[in-house]
């Protein structure tokens, strides 16, 4: 049995659909469960720096471990009879930690374009539907563009600092990659996880996902809520949304810049 971690550096990312695609050709096991986000290598960033901030260590360290975090592996598995289990989190932070907890297990870092992730994160604010003084300071910035480019530089530059300075031992996965259905990206997956399944098979399977929580509900999905799960219309376009305001449009890719460079997509 082997662990899955997946970490995406912050909500709206698209981990729910990559978890999917990770437990299609893994057939893996989501756990606690399908939505849960477990802050797991936040936890563990935690634990360790505590550790070192109040310089413990010896057999006081030792039996701290033993309490938190030794067979925390075997502990997991215990419950599950699945070749893979899955844990997924929307965060980047600690994920360095958590690799040096689970050596011997698979850890993904999953990417999307910061610019389309704060397109989604606005479309779900749906502040210009509230009333009142402070609601309207946020439309008019919305609509100049300035308080896109406020958010989105403050944005970048609490996120781009979650992400690893070393990449090794992490497979890096990009939700552009899956949604486009990149087949160099799904030969990868099925050669990871030494799967049977081909790649159009793999394809096919993929199309059956149901799209989750997206900020576009009514007019991509369908759905009446945001948290509904359903199929996508042939309106559903994740990646490089050009269809909203321009200045809008401008302030986030203005004060995402520095953050999409740090991830290649610039």
């Amino acid at each position: 049995m082997k662990i899955i971690f997946l970490n995406s550096y912050s909500p709206r990312t698209g981990h729910n659909f990559v978890a999917q695609v990770l437990k299609i050709v893994s057939d893996a096991e989501i756990i606690p469960h399908n939505q849960a986000e477990t802050r797991l290598s936040l936890f563990l960033e935690s634990y360790h720096k505590l550790q070192q901030q109040h310089f413990i260590k010896g057999s006081v360290k030792d039996f701290l471990d033993s309490i938190f975090v030794k067979n925390a592996r075997e502990r997991i598995l215990k419950d599950y009879t699945a070749s893979y289990l899955l844990i997924k989190d929307t965060n980047h932070q600690g994920v360095s930690f958590q690799k040096k907890s689970f050596p011997d297990d698979i850890h993904f870092l999953m990417f999307r374009d910061p610019r389309d992730t704060l397109i989604s994160i606005f479309k779900g604010m749906r502040f210009y539907n509230e009333k009142g003084f402070k609601a309207a300071l946020k439309k008019i910035g919305f609509w100049s563009g300035l308080y896109s480019y406020y958010y989105s530089w403050n944005y970048s530059r609490h996120f781009i600092k979650t992400i690893p300075g070393d990449l090794e031992g992490f497979f890096v996965i990009r939700y552009e990659d899956l949604v486009k259905r990149d087949k160099e990206t799904l030969k990868r997956l099925i050669q990871i996880f030494n799967s049977n399944m081909g790649v159009e098979g793999f394809i096919t399977r993929i199309n059956e996902i149901s799209v989750i929580n997206t900020s576009f509900h009514k007019e991509e999905t369908g759905g009446k809520h945001i948290w509904d799960s359903q199929n996508a219309t042939s309106k559903f376009n994740p990646v490089n949304r050009k269809n909203i305001p321009f200045l809008h449009r401008k302030g986030i890719e203005l004060g995402s810049k520095k953050f999409r460079k740090k991830l290649g997509y610039i």
